[in-house]
Parts: structure tokens; C-alpha cells; sequence
């Protein structure tokens, strides 16, 4: 069995690294005007319509009044909830090196320990 501080590091980096991966964002009630700013291409999104229909697709195309996905197409006037969700390769990466050069740095610190690094010197 691993030792607990191994467990817990594992657990954290593993949280780290999928929160890095995707971005939300949340719009209440969007407007045409607004929404090809707000959604691109490639994008995921959920949505809820006046009809009180439910909608999760990713987004092939954006027009200036509608969202279309491969099989879908939703009018932004219908919309009464939009929550956009995209992929974020540049944060993934720096989270997945920034967590293992941590885990590595402190890795190495308590393999060093016993041998007096860091140096200690006393009063």
C-alpha cells in the first residue's frame, strides 16, 4: 500500500489537471447581438429554451441568431440559459507541469532531508 502523503499527492495533481482542461461560463438570458463574441466553434455548450427543452451539443457553427451543432440548431432568442464550456490546452499544460515540478521539487527535498538539505545551521 502507498503511503498517504503519496495518495494525496496523486489526488491533487489528478484535480488539478482536470479543473485546467475546461473553461465556463455561464450567460443568463443571452442576445444575439452578444452571443457570437461569447461562443466559438468547437465550443460545448448546455442550454435551456422558453419551451423548457434541454440542449448539450458542441458548436459547428455560430450565425448571428443561432447556434448550430452537427445535428442541432438552436434560435439565441429561444435561449433562456447558455453555459459555454471550451477546451483549454494552454492551462492543461501549464497545470499538468507546474503540479509535477512541485510533486518533483518536494519529492526531492524529503529524499534530501536526512542527508541535511536544506542546510541547517543552528543559532
Amino acid at each position: 500500500m502507498r503511503p498517504l502523503h503519496q495518495r494525496l499527492v496523486a489526488i491533487g495533481l489528478i484535480c488539478a489537471v482536470t479543473s485546467g482542461c475546461t473553461t465556463s461560463q455561464i450567460v443568463h438570458q443571452p442576445q444575439s447581438p452578444k452571443i457570437a463574441t461569447l461562443v466559438k466553434p468547437g465550443d460545448t455548450i448546455e442550454c435551456a429554451l422558453r419551451d423548457g427543452t434541454e440542449w448539450k451539443f458542441k458548436v459547428v457553427r455560430v450565425e448571428p441568431d443561432a447556434l448550430i451543432g452537427a445535428t442541432q440548431q438552436v434560435k439565441v432568442q429561444d435561449l433562456t440559459y447558455l453555459r459555454i464550456k471550451r477546451f483549454s490546452a494552454g492551462k492543461t499544460v501549464l497545470a499538468v507541469v507546474g503540479i509535477a515540478g512541485l510533486c518533483f521539487g518536494v519529492a526531492g527535498a524529503v529524499e534530501m532531508a536526512p542527508y541535511g538539505f536544506p542546510a541547517y545551521s543552528g543559532p
